[in-house]
């Protein structure tokens, strides 16, 4: 739940799965904190839908 919080408050924390930072998903129209990508390893977090898994 902090990760996820974290994310919402556009402070990531490190990728819980490899530890590479994240960036945000889509940065070209307008930066938005519900999604994040981890540089490292690709992994798509999208905070909008994370709560029901």
């Amino acid at each position: 739940m902090s990760l996820l919080k974290s994310l919402w408050q556009e402070t990531p924390q490190p990728c819980p799965l490899c530890g590479g930072p994240l960036d945000y998903f889509h940065k070209k129209a307008k930066k938005s904190s519900c999604g994040w990508v981890c540089t490292a390893c690709g992994v798509r977090y999208d905070t909008m839908q994370l709560p029901d898994e």
